[in-house]
């Protein structure tokens, strides 16, 4: 019987630990989900800057190949 008690006891606190710990996770996302959410928005347009930058260096590459390949073809026309 005193095993018994014991084993109902530790089943209750693990549940009631268990349910605390739920608590705490809830409170810590609602605590930082503004925090985190100011810094999605950051870093998201972070990489769209990032990306931006890369197709205009990427245009301007390609601009100046297809304007070296034209003064070529110039050339051996000439």
């Amino acid at each position: 019987e005193l095993e018994e008690r014991y084993r109902v006891d530790f089943d209750k606190r693990l549940l009631e630990y268990h349910s605390k710990l739920e608590e705490a996770k809830v409170d810590l996302e609602e605590k930082y989900q503004g925090e985190m959410m100011t810094l999605k928005t950051h870093y998201e347009g972070k990489v769209e800057q990032l990306v931006n930058d890369l197709v205009q260096s990427h245009h301007t590459e390609l601009g100046s190949l297809q304007e070296k390949h034209n003064k070529e073809i110039s050339n051996r026309s000439a």
